[in-house]
């Protein structure tokens, strides 16, 4: 089993590699592109406007703080823009996703040991 990669063809911190990144078990989720609403009456109107999209959370721990930044840099890198423009994305498993950063913030939890574990939000494209 492979560690995480995260890559974008131009930018200087690629490959961008998490020996410790675990994505199978951080879970991922379908959120359906409709329209609800529920009449006065009770009646319940769904409008589809588009397919279905899918999020993938990837939970790195144990990083360094040297890794903590080049994943800041990859992500604010002209090339990624944070969610800007997409990237690959590749798991634990070596299966190849092309991905957007989709957070609002990059969360970082300290540990004892002066690393960090973050939680990566991820819109598959």
């Amino acid at each position: 089993m492979a560690g995480v990669i995260f890559s974008k063809t131009g930018n200087t911190y690629t490959p961008l590699s998490f020996g410790r990144g675990r994505t199978l078990d951080s879970g991922g989720y379908y959120e359906p592109k409709q329209k609800k609403t529920e009449t006065g009456g009770g009646s319940v109107q769904v409008c589809d406007i588009g397919v279905a999209t899918r999020y993938k959370t990837c939970n790195i721990d144990n990083i360094t703080p040297t890794i903590y930044n080049q994943l800041v840099n990859f992500l604010k890198d002209s090339t990624v823009r944070w969610s800007g423009k997409t990237f690959t994305f590749t798991d634990e498993d070596s299966a190849t996703y092309t991905v957007r950063y989709w957070g609002e913030q990059l969360e970082e939890i300290p540990m004892k040991s002066g690393n960090v574990d973050v939680k990566i939000p991820l819109r598959i494209e």
